[in-house]
């Protein structure tokens, strides 16, 4: 398969599926609480409008959020509608960003790739949203996924590379973090996979947005259910999980860093649990 960025070993392990026609609405939640559940969904509106707001004056995300193209590939995926699942789909996206920003930082400390790896991170999970094979309620759904709703889950890294491509002022190392950001985790990559020997930098960049991603989800108490049923995320468990998806493609004390990272980070955006922290 030609992949546009040659340097990264791509390992096709079955075909992308590829979402037909064009992209529609959501499909209505439907709640028995009627006025509550609309009520919800403005607050959770104003909520992602606010995150929107704050991300962008915020120190650590200003420079990564200035230019144009991301703050439209934001609002076009997370600020149309007044939808929870979009509003938790923002705030997620914004705290992997915090964390890949501070892996970059701290152990390359090159401005530049800290802030294009930030823009990737923010912008991973925009292909989510108005994508017809991904309902609301199946990102809002707590419980393991059926083979159909994860399918549906797996085609979000596509929509989303075309839709930040569809940008003319798009950064292509940005749309690409978008494409293949689930592709470096081993045997639980997506279609595509990256080889575990490939440690060139752009593959090192796409498993650092992994790590981010990884981290904050298990990280967010409305959404850290395992194929086991619902458990508790310390840091030392994350840091096993972490070493099975990534293996030895970075030394400890980076996984570490991220975690702490994270755990730092968790509160940004929204409310949070506590979490045990290392030490």
């Amino acid at each position: 398969m030609s992949v546009e960025n040659p340097r990264v070993t791509i390992i096709v392990t079955k075909p992308v599926e590829r979402v037909p026609g064009g992209l529609t609405p959501f499909p209505i939640l439907h709640d028995t609480r009627g006025y509550l559940y609309e009520r919800n969904k403005v607050e959770k509106s104003e909520q992602a409008r606010q995150m929107f707001r704050n991300a962008i004056d915020s120190y650590e995300l200003r420079k990564a959020m200035e230019p144009q193209y991301v703050k439209d590939l934001l609002e076009d995926a997370f600020l149309q509608k007044e939808d929870p699942a979009m509003t938790q789909a923002l705030a997620h996206s914004l705290r992997v960003a915090l964390i890949v920003g501070d892996i970059h930082e701290y152990y390359f400390s090159l401005q530049s790739l800290v802030l294009s790896a930030q823009r990737g991170a923010i912008l991973h999970d925009i292909g989510k949203a108005e994508n017809p094979a991904i309902p609301s309620s199946v990102l809002l759904k707590k419980e393991k996924l059926t083979p159909k709703e994860f399918s549906g889950i797996q085609t979000h890294p596509e929509v989303g590379y075309q839709r930040a491509r569809s940008h003319t002022s798009h950064e292509p190392a940005v749309a690409l973090d978008i494409k293949h950001h689930h592709c470096c985790q081993g045997e639980r990559s997506y279609h595509e996979r990256i080889d575990d020997d490939d440690m060139s930098p752009e593959a090192q960049r796409l498993r650092i947005l992994a790590i981010g991603d990884t981290i904050e989800s298990l990280l967010d108490k409305d959404r850290d259910y395992d194929r086991k049923g619902k458990v508790e995320w310390s840091s030392e468990r994350i840091f096993t999980e972490l070493k099975a998806k990534f293996g030895k493609a970075f030394p400890d004390d980076l996984y570490k860093f991220a975690i702490s990272a994270g755990v730092a980070y968790k509160d940004r955006f929204t409310a949070r649990s506590k979490v045990q922290a290392w030490g």
